[in-house]
């Protein structure tokens, strides 16, 4: 998603069995967030800390 001081899960649709949203920062303490969904149609929010 690209470099940000912190990103969280906003909104997550579908939580049905087999389905997951994942937002995570690697490698830890890089900044760079990625976020990894399956049919949830999940939106994160980041932010970046000045």
């Amino acid at each position: 998603m690209g470099q940000f001081d912190f990103c969280a899960i906003a909104r997550m649709g579908n939580a049905e069995d087999s389905h997951y949203c994942q937002v995570v920062e690697s490698p830890s303490g890089s900044r760079k967030w990625y976020k990894y969904e399956h049919k949830t149609g999940c939106i994160a929010s980041c932010v970046t800390l000045n």
